[in-house]
């Protein structure tokens, strides 16, 4: 069973494309029968253990073409962005982000690190290890990479929050100030940078939002409290200085100035399970749908995701990765970015 359903080119191109596909078999057979003529002369003149040797020489060179000629066999086929597997065999991940570079991070919770990815899903680099010293961490939830100049990470059991250059080199930690009636740790859970590079996380001791400043220094912190009484976030984006925040009902999404005055909600069209901000659009991720809203709570955009919870698919290579709902994404460049435990899929906005 497939993730999601192929998406075909019109039927006016299928014989042009097969056509193609049939040339690049064609010029497959003809190398791979000279090659083959030639391998028995030579053949005829080896030892025994040579010819072992050279068979399996054969057999490897036969096994590396086969996926090229197959591929291009699919794509003549008239395959076009189909939704791809980019990471499987996740270990309870938590969070994703894309940075305006296009590059993928992704919070690894079960192994406790951070993973780096380009927009393809070939790794780059990785940073963490259980622990509480420098690049190190406890049980991290989020991350937000901005223009990765300062990748900001969310390390809830160590109390802080660690900041890291685009090579995921430590540079520092958000700390209190020695203030009176100020904490001097906190336990960060939601965690959303604005485009000028002002900190917002949630503090899951205090259940107040925090605001550090672009330079890491603290500014103010507020609660959040609305039509729902006190407000306990599953999902927080910024968008033009105004901060969303869904709650855990999920059926409303308020908004808060960035200096914490309530501004009132708005309907969520479906419950809320994650929050992005988009170049200049705000995004929700519902049970089985992708939508982008207005400021009303109209619908402007919506994608439809084909899974329900508990369902196997299948990874490009054939072997069955479990699906345990998807619960955190991202859009970047008319792409989806969907994350479960498990895996991490991109998929085209088609709709």
């Amino acid at each position: 069973m497939g993730i999601f359903k192929s998406v075909r080119h019109p039927s006016k191109d299928k014989s042009r494309n097969s056509l193609k596909a049939n040339r690049i078999s064609e010029v497959l057979a003809s190398l791979g029968l000279a090659a083959a003529r030639r391998a028995q002369f030579l053949l005829a003149l080896l030892s025994p253990v040579l010819y072992v040797q050279v068979l399996l020489l054969l057999l490897l060179v036969h096994l590396a073409l086969f996926p090229l000629a197959l591929q291009s066999l699919v794509a003549s086929d008239g395959v076009v962005d189909e939704p791809r597997v980019l990471l499987a065999g996740l270990d309870d991940a938590r969070s994703v982000r894309t940075s305006t570079l296009g590059n993928i991070f992704v919070v690894e919770t079960g192994r406790h690190r951070i993973l780096k990815a380009d927009r393809n899903g070939v790794r780059m680099d990785s940073v963490g290890r259980l622990g509480n010293g420098d690049y190190q961490f406890d049980l991290p939830l989020a991350i937000d990479p901005t223009n990765e100049l300062k990748i900001y990470v969310a390390d809830r059991n160590n109390r802080r929050i660690q900041v890291f250059d685009r090579r995921l080199q430590y540079l520092s930690t958000l700390r209190m100030p020695l203030r009176a009636g100020l904490p001097s740790r906190y336990m960060p859970a939601k965690l959303v940078v604005d485009p000028s590079g002002t900190i917002f996380f949630f503090d899951e001791d205090r259940h107040v939002v925090y605001r550090f400043d672009s330079h890491g220094q603290y500014e103010l912190d507020f609660e959040l409290f609305g039509e729902e009484g006190r407000i306990i976030p599953v999902a927080m984006a910024m968008l033009d200085d105004v901060l969303w925040v869904a709650g855990e009902r999920g059926e409303l999404i308020h908004r808060f100035s960035s200096r914490g005055s309530y501004l009132g909600f708005i309907y969520a069209p479906e419950p809320v399970r994650a929050l992005r901000a988009s170049a200049g659009a705000l995004w929700m991720l519902s049970h089985d749908n992708v939508l982008q809203i207005g400021s009303g709570g109209e619908v402007i955009r919506s994608q439809k995701l084909s899974a329900d919870p508990g369902a196997v698919y299948t990874r490009e290579d054939g072997r069955p990765v479990p699906y345990s709902g998807w619960h955190s994404f991202d859009v970047r460049d008319e792409n989806i970015y969907l994350l479960s435990r498990r895996m991490l899929v991109r998929m085209p906005l088609t709709e």
